[in-house]
């Protein structure tokens, strides 16, 4: 069951920036491309880092609702070396990788091939790294070549958007990564985005308010398991 929260995002164009650009009027246009576009990455963040607890209450956006990695049912904690050890150079993050794929219930380990690894790019790079240590041929490979990477058989594809992961001193999540189905992570949009042009001629300027109602959820939460590479595991 998705319940969509309202979002307003709002983009000011002044008079002076319409009349000097060289596009002239159709600048216009170009401001609604470049609203849509921080619109949808900011979505992006909401569906992944969105949280109602107090970790988010002074944010308007993340407080709204709880993301991916809030929704998760299984977790694995590298914080305080529960269920892996970041710090251990000569296995991290092969050992994270391995975690995940214990913490996950087996019985939704069908078709591998079809499920991901979602990391961050420091996961990723430090993945290079360890198989460049072991001097074969693979190793050589991932070091020297861009080929996408996998363990045991689920490719491993780096989100850009994990980066904006809030650290753990400030309350955060702090780096993670996410095993999971891709067809089982669900979002709506509740009937149209709407782009309004409002003109504030006192001003001197035109304001364009997107608004849109959107959420985000599992078609089970069971089968996704997020690795929390920074944080300790939560005190029961």
């Amino acid at each position: 069951v998705l319940t969509a929260s309202e979002f307003i995002a709002i983009a000011s164009l002044r008079d002076d920036a319409l009349r000097r650009n060289i596009e002239k009027e159709a600048f216009e246009n170009t401001m609604i491309d470049l609203l849509g576009e921080a619109v949808g990455r900011d979505l992006e963040e909401l569906a992944l880092f969105a949280d109602t607890d107090i970790l988010y209450a002074t944010d308007d956006v993340l407080c709204k609702t709880d993301g991916w990695i809030k929704l998760a049912a299984n977790a694995i904690y590298g914080g305080g070396k529960e269920d892996f050890d970041p710090t251990d150079k000569d296995n991290y993050p092969e050992n994270m990788l391995n975690a995940m794929l214990v913490a996950m219930p087996k019985e939704y380990l069908s078709n591998v091939n079809e499920w991901r690894f979602w990391v961050p790019w420091e996961v990723e790079n430090s993945y290079r790294d360890l198989l460049k240590k072991r001097g074969t041929a693979l190793g050589d490979s991932a070091y020297t070549g861009n080929a996408p990477l996998s363990y045991k058989g689920i490719p491993i594809q780096v989100v850009p958007m994990l980066a904006r992961a809030t650290s753990v001193a400030e309350g955060g999540t702090g780096d993670v990564a996410i095993l999971g189905y891709p067809n089982n992570h669900v979002w709506g949009v509740f009937h149209e985005v709407t782009i309004e042009r409002e003109r504030e001629a006192k001003e001197r300027r035109t304001d364009f308010v997107l608004g849109l109602e959107v959420d985000v959820g599992y078609e089970d939460e069971n089968a996704v398991v997020v690795a929390y590479i920074d944080k300790k595991e939560p005190a029961s």
